[in-house]
């Protein structure tokens, strides 16, 4: 089922955060905003939904670690979704390697909206390496691989970027 998530670790603790069927979402509660591990602890978290985006991190929300890897999966497996979506002001911060995987099987492109692998709409990703694995699967539609308007990826070290759409869209949008 979807999960609103927030966390934060001390001392170097890791965050693992798995959903199988339903939206995760990186939010704000009782007071913890966003998802921070400190010192070296990772980031893992993977959201899958067959109705909606898989993971999403929230407008002005961030997915930190001091120096610790971070690893964002998306996968929407519907008509309708995105893989990663990342929100306006959204961040995703470490002086580790971030790895971004989203998938998308979204069948079509509504008037008001666009689906893709991975959406980054004016946020940023901040990594010494940074490796993006953007799809959308489905053969007939207009789904881009990774729609990134006014997106940032900021990378000091590599930029390994994939983006493909099987159908009408584009690989980079």
């Amino acid at each position: 089922n979807a999960l609103r998530l927030a966390a934060r670790t001390t001392g170097g603790g890791g965050i693992d955060v798995i959903t199988s069927n339903g939206t995760l979402t990186v939010d704000s509660v009782n007071g913890v905003n966003g998802v921070s591990a400190s010192g070296s602890g990772t980031v893992t978290l993977s959201g899958a939904s067959s109705t909606t985006d898989g993971l999403v991190i929230g407008a002005f929300r961030t997915v930190t670690s001091s120096t610790g890897n971070i690893t964002l999966t998306g996968t929407a497996t519907g008509a309708n979704g995105t893989g990663i979506n990342i929100g306006c002001n959204g961040s995703i911060s470490t002086a580790g390697d971030v790895e971004l995987n989203g998938t998308s099987s979204a069948n079509n492109r509504p008037s008001n909206d666009v689906f893709a692998g991975i959406r980054l709409s004016g946020g940023s990703v901040n990594a010494t390496n940074i490796s993006l694995r953007a799809l959308a699967t489905d053969t007939t539609a207009d789904v881009l691989g990774y729609l990134g308007g006014n997106g940032r990826l900021i990378a000091t070290g590599t930029l390994d970027a994939q983006a493909e759409s099987k159908g009408a869209g584009v690989g980079f949008y």
